[in-house]
């Protein structure tokens, strides 16, 4: 149910940002992705029987659908090559988690529940670092760290 409400969620927020978002080159890669958000969130909740293999490969199927999409956004849309280079990762790091979940599904709970918090770990930070715009932020740090001092006005001259 946990996952269920993650997917719907997270689809849910693709697809009003879709709308939302002032780019419209970004707009069909939201959709999509939000709708295959939603969809999964509703199969897992509709179906709360599912066996726990069954939900693994439907987890799996999701992270590398998503990983897909990632991927192709990453050459589609209007980005610079460092972040074109971060969405690409976090779309091979996506299809690798879905490739492990579907050869070693009963490898455990534990084992499922640290792939899927290392899969939501790296997936969301490499989002976050795109969305914010990794090397414009590094770059402005460094340029404030290493700038000379401002002198007050308020300083008495000898």
């Amino acid at each position: 149910i946990v996952f269920g409400v993650y997917a719907l969620a997270t689809g849910a927020v693709s697809f009003f940002s879709a709308f939302t978002s002032g780019a419209a080159g970004e707009r069909g890669w939201l959709i999509v992705s939000g709708l295959l958000g939603i969809a999964v969130g509703i199969l897992v909740l509709v179906w709360p029987s599912i066996s726990a293999l069954a939900l693994l490969y439907v987890i799996g199927a999701y992270a590398i659908a998503l990983g897909i999409i990632a991927i192709g956004g990453a050459f589609w849309l209007p980005i610079d090559g460092g972040d074109t280079a971060l969405m690409i990762l976090g779309g091979l790091v996506s299809i690798l988690f879905g490739i492990v979940m579907f050869a070693k599904p009963g490898d455990g709970a534990l084992v499922t529940l640290a792939l899927i918090a290392a899969f939501a770990l790296v997936s969301g930070i490499t989002e976050l670092v795109v969305a914010i715009g990794g090397k414009r932020l590094v770059e402005s740090d460094l340029k404030r760290a290493f700038a000379p001092p401002r002198q007050s006005k308020a300083q008495p001259s000898n």
